[in-house]
């Protein structure tokens, strides 16, 4: 497992754990996004729903021993820029990836 590699999990892509392998690291960012929840006009419980599957998720993974760098929708946050490249040297980082499940390879990495 590569220690400077994150894998992008966002909250519309939940998936089982045992695809976490194929990212091949242990350090994980997760971030609710603000848009996401106030974009279209869902109903209180969908959204409760959604960011309550999301800390779930992060919960479990990191009980698996995924480092997972989580950032939880606040009002200080809601309109900043929650992944920059100034907070990716802090955590080592050289490269970033995505999980298309359905081709089970990497999308995108840089």
């Amino acid at each position: 497992m590569s220690d400077n590699t994150l894998l992008i999990i966002l909250g519309n892509q939940l998936f089982e754990k045992k695809y976490l392998s194929q990212a091949k690291t242990k350090n994980i960012f997760m971030a609710e996004d603000f848009g996401l929840c106030t974009e279209e006009k869902y109903h209180k419980q969908k959204i409760f729903f959604f960011l309550s599957a999301m800390r779930c998720f992060k919960d479990e993974v990191s009980d698996l021993g995924y480092k997972v760098f989580y950032n939880k929708l606040s009002d200080k946050n809601k309109r900043k820029l929650i992944l920059k490249s100034s907070n990716l040297r802090c955590f080592s980082v050289q490269e970033i990836n995505l999980l298309n499940l359905r081709k089970k390879k990497k999308v995108l990495g840089w």
